[in-house]
């Protein structure tokens, strides 16, 4: 019986309008995707202004015990500028959702965008011994409200974007050598 993995689960996220606000970069680690107001993005079930997956783009490597800032540059791309908060979440435990404690990594905002111009929503964590190994989902979500603690993983929203992106997991345990990390996340010693 061949089974989807975990990262090809995730529940539903998107924008129901795409009036306003999109993503327009995303920065973690060393990944540092640029994409244009309005871009489909090359994963399935894209849809401009509402929903990006990035999951084909190759996974971005975060190493163990090291700490990391994540940012979402949001512009407003048609209407107006409202306030916009973001969540970032991480399925590390890789059981298919964003809920379980400690996922949701980066909750930040509001900031007021405007159109043509963009702000920078942002936030830190750390990638901890207790992450297992493979590959995971990463989840951005930009919503315009003025309280971040509204912001689901999952579910509608009627304006900003959701983007999905793969990261390997925890590599190594301590004190073993950097991955090197390939095309999908797949994992291959040094």
């Amino acid at each position: 019986v061949n089974m989807a993995p975990g990262y090809n689960c995730y529940c539903a996220s998107n924008a129901t309008s795409s009036a306003d606000e999109d993503i327009v970069r995303f920065t973690v680690g060393t990944l540092n995707n640029i994409s244009a107001c309005n871009a489909i993005a090359p994963g399935p079930n894209s849809v401009a202004s509402l929903y990006s997956n990035f999951q084909t783009l190759p996974a971005t490597v975060l190493n163990l015990s090291q700490s990391y800032t994540a940012s979402a540059f949001v512009q407003g791309c048609s209407g107006s500028g409202y306030s916009t908060s973001a969540k970032v979440c991480i399925d590390f435990n890789q059981d298919g959702d964003f809920t379980d404690a400690g996922e949701n990594v980066v909750t930040a905002g509001p900031l007021t965008s405007g159109v043509g111009s963009g702000v920078q929503i942002s936030g830190g964590f750390n990638i901890t011994c207790t992450v297992p190994t493979g590959i995971t989902g990463m989840r951005v979500v930009a919503v315009e409200t003025f309280d971040p603690t509204t912001i689901n993983p999952c579910g509608t929203y009627t304006w900003g974007e959701t983007e999905d992106y793969l990261l390997p997991g925890r590599t190594t345990s301590a004190g073993d050598a950097d991955p090197v990390v390939t095309k999908r996340g797949e994992i291959w010693p040094d």
